[in-house]
């Protein structure tokens, strides 16, 4: 879908949705002073903490206040109904990165429909979503991370992926080929301080990342190394 911006950011955006938040890693991450965007109904959990978004997207449909809003930030209604408001909200904005709460992990249909929006988007949008207990990642190439040893690191293939190598990884990742519906590799874990993934470079956006949400700052770590 061709649209032109609604807004563009020099900065990692962080996107709030209506579904559960993982607030320890939310604050950690407003911390940083980033933009906030306030997905359609993603609006009323920060209302009711009394955080004010710097912008709202969406169709507005599930909002308690919206007039309210109006008067204390950007508000940006989108009302075409062929898409969900998180993908509204992908692509209206640009951003070097999105870091995603309230997306998935309650509703298994909303969970669904943002892996479909995340593999729709995964060339063109670099993408972090965190729920209460993981965060999946979309690394865009190879990964390279320092976590601890015994960390769980699933690899969820977005279409047909392909890795040519692996080190720190306790299941080497050397000539696997991943997809849907054949092969998938969840529940490999560090075997060393550092990993590292490569897939081969035709396959380079085809796979997401799924490792503990405590993983969070290793990931924007490695995010701030590839920019």
């Amino acid at each position: 879908m061709k649209q032109k911006p609604a807004k563009t950011y020099e900065t990692p955006v962080v996107l709030v949705g209506g579904g559960t938040i993982a607030w320890p890693a939310f604050e950690q991450v407003k911390s940083l002073g980033l933009p906030l965007v306030a997905v359609d109904g993603g609006a009323n959990p920060l209302a009711a903490r009394g955080i004010e978004p710097d912008l709202v997207i969406g169709d507005l449909d599930s909002i308690d206040d919206s007039r309210g809003l109006r008067l204390i930030c950007q508000v940006v209604e989108i009302a075409e109904q062929e898409t969900t408001d998180y993908e509204k909200a992908l692509y209206s904005l640009q951003a070097p990165l999105f870091i995603a709460f309230g997306f998935w992990g309650r509703r298994l249909d909303h969970s669904l429909a943002a892996l479909h929006v995340i593999t729709k988007y995964r060339t063109t949008k670099r993408i972090v979503m965190v729920d209460q207990e993981d965060l999946l990642y979309l690394p865009q190439g190879p990964l390279t991370l320092a976590l601890p040893t015994h960390t769980r690191v699933s690899l969820f293939p977005l279409g047909a992926a392909k890795f040519t190598g692996s080190t720190g990884l306790k299941y080497p990742l050397a000539g696997l080929t991943l997809e849907n519906g054949t092969a998938i590799g969840v529940s490999n874990q560090t075997s060393e301080p550092e990993f590292h993934i490569s897939p081969a470079p035709e396959y380079a956006y085809n796979y997401a990342v799924i490792l503990p949400n405590s993983s969070l700052r290793a990931v924007l770590a490695d995010f701030l190394i590839q920019t």
